[in-house]
């Protein structure tokens, strides 16, 4: 499924003019997926705007803990509205979320 939901969504490239950035390297993601049956599909940004949403998509059909990481201080399991209806677990490194086989879960980060 990773496969096909890239071919059908390629990288859209927009040119800029030059900046300097947030002072990250390109090569570093702010977030990361380490299940490997689980696709981060969207993330956008969260209606109280300090937040972000991210979809996440169960690919495998196997109930599975979703293993987010990256530079962020809480994760809350939303729905679609976003108010929270799940636990998160946190990690040593990172937060796990539970999703269902071929579910979706979305989840607020707050960096």
């Amino acid at each position: 499924m990773r496969l096909g939901m890239e071919f059908n969504h390629p990288l859209i490239v927009h040119a800029t003019t030059f900046h300097t950035g947030g002072g990250r390297s390109f090569s570093e993601p702010w977030l990361t997926c380490e299940t490997e049956s689980v696709v981060i599909s969207s993330i956008r940004p969260a209606q109280n705007g300090n937040s972000w949403i991210i979809q996440l998509v169960e690919a495998d059909g196997v109930a599975t803990e979703a293993k987010l990481t990256g530079e962020f201080s809480n994760a809350e399991h939303v729905d679609a509205m976003e108010r929270p209806v799940g636990t998160t677990t946190r990690l040593e490194q990172g937060w796990s979320i539970p999703i269902r086989p071929h579910g979706i879960a979305a989840v607020r980060l707050v960096r």
